[in-house]
């Protein structure tokens, strides 16, 4: 493994969540500041707190933005390298995990109560989720970021 996925993963495990740690992990190499990106990231996990498209995902698509992005309206720039990007990483993602969804992938609701009792009992954090956050970021490093 490497030393981005490692210190992701020990950050996950000390409590950030999934998109929060993809994110932040690509701070200092992007000139985002950290408190920021802590920030920006903090609802996206557990699929947006509505378990839609899962957060370490989301968290990726915004890495991609930072190395990717474009700051001119369309109009100005009609080639969008970020777009592009962005769709093809998803359906990889997607193709790798089976959804996109993040109740689809870790099979509960965490929005129930039920979901959440299942979560805490699951130790989650150093199984499915863990092994999605480093595959992510694997995956982030073969798109060039």
């Amino acid at each position: 493994m490497n030393e981005r996925i490692d210190k992701a993963l020990q950050m996950f495990r000390s409590g950030y969540n999934c998109a929060q740690v993809v994110l932040i992990t690509y701070c200092e190499k992007y000139g985002l500041d950290y408190g920021t990106a802590l920030k920006l990231a903090d609802g996206l996990a557990h699929g947006m707190k509505r378990v839609e498209v899962c957060g370490t995902a989301s968290g990726a698509v915004l890495v991609l933005g930072l190395k990717y992005g474009d700051t001119l309206p369309k109009e100005k720039n009609l080639e969008k390298p970020a777009h592009e990007k962005i769709a093809a990483f998803m359906l990889e993602f997607q193709k790798r995990n089976k959804h996109l969804r993040c109740e689809d992938i870790l099979g509960y609701d965490v929005t129930t109560p039920e979901g959440m009792a299942e979560h805490a009992r699951g130790n989650y954090k150093e199984t499915k989720c863990s092994a999605i956050i480093a595959d992510t970021m694997a995956l982030l490093e073969e798109y060039g970021v």
